[in-house]
């Protein structure tokens, strides 16, 4: 979870993560990783990321491109993969 935290944080979805405290993200951080048991692919990963902040913050604050969350779960995926 830690190497998640680390990847989410450091992508900082909704840019917050300056002034905000460190654990802004963690309970998208804990479906991401509930998530990581089940998919089986970094498209399926990067579906549900998007999702997950969609459905968490809206797309006012969350206005990220899907595509954007494919690089966000190809890092996650290469380091669960270890």
């Amino acid at each position: 979870m830690n190497n998640v935290k680390l990847i989410i944080n450091e992508w900082d979805p909704i840019g917050v993560i300056s002034y905000a405290p460190e654990n802004t993200y963690e309970q998208e951080i804990n479906i991401v990783c509930k998530y990581l048991e089940d998919v089986n692919s970094t498209e399926q990963l990067a579906e549900k990321i998007y999702e997950i902040f969609v459905r968490q913050f809206g797309t006012n604050i969350f206005n990220k491109k899907s595509e954007e969350c494919l690089g966000v779960a190809s890092k996650i995926m290469s380091i669960s993969k270890v």
